[in-house]
């Protein structure tokens, strides 16, 4: 009873003269259906990637990573011209081959058919078969044809290539923080091999205050003696980004334990990401449903100012919808220990907050001004989105990362920063969706 269904089996590899008339397409004289076999993976571990990815989900690859991942892919390929080629153009033309049409590629098989043969075989080793002698298609119809027969191994390949074949710094990244105050920004340093090794904080745009990160943690240190390792003071950096897979952005909270950098509370949300891979809303060419997590800190100063009362929201949700007609966000964010928050995003702010829910401590955290929409300008109130993609020209964002503030001292009341004398509620909150 086996033998119908192993002979069917060995239907669909088997070769053709024809063109590749198979189901699946044969390639020359060798086993014409290698292509679509998963090839047994090279053994290519990057030490500075597998550390980077205990802080943040961000994509983040040097020129010395991508190098590294592709000299790795080529092994096993032996071609006449055995000079050193340009591991770097491999990978561009490997990403660009995810996309191109066989007249593309037919196009630059004649430019430079060696690198677009090392390009192919980036993606799998058997596609070394297209370039056989006695290959019965082209090498760009074999490729279209592995393309859409063998999508699942294809669309795993370009997975990998977006994520080790392109260069993306992450200390070009800049995640700005909530901290009303002074808007401090948070930058990552790197070394040679593209492990991050260092956060910097920069508050008012020059002043810089440098950690350094303790093994592959999430701590960075202040080193206040770089001879015996001395510090006296720890950063520490929370993705919540990274729990959710984010590519090209990021959004948590940090904590800084000593007045080292001065108005930096615990649990600070901060969000940024790539400026490379950032489209601005009014280049966005669909609308859009994402949906995601929020973080953040409510502090209430009805008390005054040497007794404010500081909750940390619990179980964000955040919810965003973007309309190209009108290029305006619409966000929503639940907390079990607080109002459900709800923004409307475009030329103009609105903020609302409804669904009270106590919290654990018992403290009064309702708003001082009656609830109800908060129509723009809003006195001391600010949000931000941003959103990324993997190809900004397209228009199409995958995630976006944002910060709430906002201060409210009572209807009509302006807040003056004196809590002694103007009680003030003040919400500092983050969110990424996607």
């Amino acid at each position: 009873m086996k033998t119908p269904y192993l002979l069917a089996l060995l239907s669909l590899c088997a070769c053709s003269t024809n063109n590749g008339s198979a189901p699946y397409s044969c390639v020359g004289s060798g086993p014409g259906c290698n292509p679509l076999v998963p090839q047994q993976p090279n053994n290519f571990i990057n030490v500075a990637a597998n550390s980077n990815s205990n802080l943040t989900s961000m994509w983040a690859r040097n020129e010395a990573q991508v190098i590294a991942y592709i000299k790795n892919r080529l092994i096993g390929l032996n071609l006449e011209d055995t000079s050193e080629p340009s591991y770097l153009q491999v990978a561009q033309t490997a990403l660009w081959l995810s996309t191109a049409s066989e007249e593309d590629i037919d196009a630059e098989l004649a430019a430079n058919r060696d690198n677009v043969h090392r390009a192919m075989y980036v993606y799998n080793s058997r596609l070394n078969s297209c370039f056989d002698d006695n290959a019965t298609v082209s090498a760009s119809q074999c490729f279209i044809n592995w393309k859409t027969n063998a999508s699942y191994l294809f669309n795993n390949a370009v997975s990998a290539l977006e994520m080790n074949a392109q260069i993306l710094d992450i200390d070009n990244a800049t995640f700005t923080s909530s901290n009303a105050n002074d808007g401090a920004v948070l930058k990552f340093g790197i070394n040679e091999s593209g492990k991050i090794v260092s956060m910097t904080v920069v508050k008012n745009g020059t002043d810089e205050t440098e950690f350094n990160r303790y093994n592959d943690t999430n701590e960075f240190r202040h080193i206040t003696n770089v001879e015996d390792g001395t510090f006296d003071s720890v950063l520490t950096y929370d993705s919540v980004g990274k729990n959710m897979g984010l590519r090209y952005s990021d959004f948590g909270t940090y904590d800084i334990n000593s007045d080292v950098v001065a108005d930096i509370r615990n649990n600070v949300p901060f969000a940024g990401g790539y400026p490379e891979k950032q489209i601005e809303p009014n280049n966005i060419a669909q609308n859009l449903t994402f949906s995601g997590k929020a973080v953040g800190t409510v502090t209430s100063y009805k008390n005054g100012g040497d007794n404010p009362e500081v909750i940390e929201l619990e179980n964000g949700r955040a919810y965003l919808t973007f309309d190209t007609t009108t290029h305006n966000a619409h966000i929503t964010s639940a907390f079990d220990n607080w109002y459900t928050v709800v923004i409307d995003k475009g030329d103009t702010e609105t903020i609302n907050f409804e669904n009270y829910h106590e919290n654990a401590q018992g403290y009064d955290m309702h708003m001082l001004s009656p609830v109800g929409v908060f129509e723009d300008p809003i006195e001391a109130s600010t949000t931000t989105v941003s959103y990324y993609g993997p190809d900004p020209a397209n228009g199409v964002p995958t995630e976006a990362v944002g910060l709430v503030q906002f201060r409210d001292c009572g209807a009509g009341v302006a807040c003056t920063g004196n809590y002694d004398t103007t009680p003030e509620i003040k919400l500092d909150m983050g969110f990424g969706v996607h």
